[in-house]
């Protein structure tokens, strides 16, 4: 019981960290643009108008949203850095960084993008509320198409999430938890900090096929490849205009077929790696904090 505290103490401290610096990264962006149009409008003259102004706010905050995102990152990952040098630990071996199969970047990319077109559908067809669907495009709208969206969704999210949810939270609550307990609470995590109730949804489930490919590698570099993938895709099915709908339909037809293969391909590729005598990575690294049975 002990121990199963202590491991979910760890995951929600490492959680709790990466919220915290995006409100604060956030907080610090609306103040500096708040200050900024108060200033405007004292010198020009006009009338301050607080509804006015804090729709003005919102949508400027909003714009910013990819930078704020990849400057929150950048000190998230600073911080847990810290933390561990602190405490004379490589960090990447904390969270489970090590090379993965050539064989196995094909496979991953393949699932990756099958998965990203059959959410894509999935997401168009269901009967939604419509409050969760106007949340959801309002939030996707803030990926926009220039160079630090892409930068951004790419590279920096995927690698900071993976870290933070399936290099720390999930090989921490392991500890202390069953496989799959730890799994659903991550997954859990995972949803709750992407906002609206679709990108939840679905992101709980991308969770989960993340977990599954972290096990199967004993590695997170599988994971950020696959994440990486999955926002590429995302991005570029973005660029297909709405009238196109019979070619994502042909994707969707295509992608089912892709994932089982991409699940075939997994299995194969990683039968080396689940059937090697030494211990796991994943299970090295809790060991070194788990103290022995007397």
């Amino acid at each position: 019981m002990k121990t199963s505290f202590k491991a979910l103490g760890k995951a929600v401290a490492y959680f709790a960290v990466y919220l915290l610096v995006q409100v604060l990264v956030s907080t610090v962006f609306s103040t500096v643009i708040s200050a900024r149009m108060t200033m405007e409008m004292m010198a020009s003259g006009e009338e301050l108008d607080v509804m006015s102004m804090t729709d003005a706010l919102i949508a400027e905050v909003m714009s910013k949203a990819m930078e704020m995102t990849f400057i929150a990152g950048l000190v998230t990952l600073f911080i847990f850095w810290i933390v561990f040098l602190i405490r004379k630990k490589k960090f990447t071996k904390e969270v489970c960084i090590r090379k993965i199969p050539v064989t196995g970047i094909f496979p991953i990319a393949i699932m990756a993008a099958a998965f990203n077109v059959i959410t894509t559908v999935i997401i168009s067809f269901m009967p939604w509320p419509q409050e969760w669907m106007d949340s959801y495009v309002e939030s996707s709208s803030a990926i926009d198409g220039s160079a630090m969206a892409w930068f951004t969704a790419v590279l920096m999210a995927p690698v900071l999430e993976e870290i933070v949810f399936r290099g720390l939270m999930y090989t921490r609550l392991k500890r202390g938890l069953p496989a799959i307990v730890a799994a659903i609470i991550t997954s859990l995590a995972f949803g709750i900090a992407h906002g609206t109730v679709i990108w939840a949804i679905y992101t709980f489930v991308f969770s989960m096929i993340l977990i599954w490919v972290f096990e199967k590698f004993q590695s997170l570099t599988a994971c950020i490849v696959l994440h990486m993938v999955y926002n590429l895709s995302g991005m570029a099915l973005s660029l297909i205009p709405e009238e196109a709908g019979i070619l994502i339909m042909i994707l969707f037809v295509i992608s089912i077929a892709g994932v089982v293969f991409a699940y075939k391909m997994i299995e194969k590729v990683t039968v080396d790696i689940s059937s090697m005598e030494e211990v796991p990575v994943v299970e090295a690294v809790m060991a070194e904090e788990v103290p022995a049975e007397e």
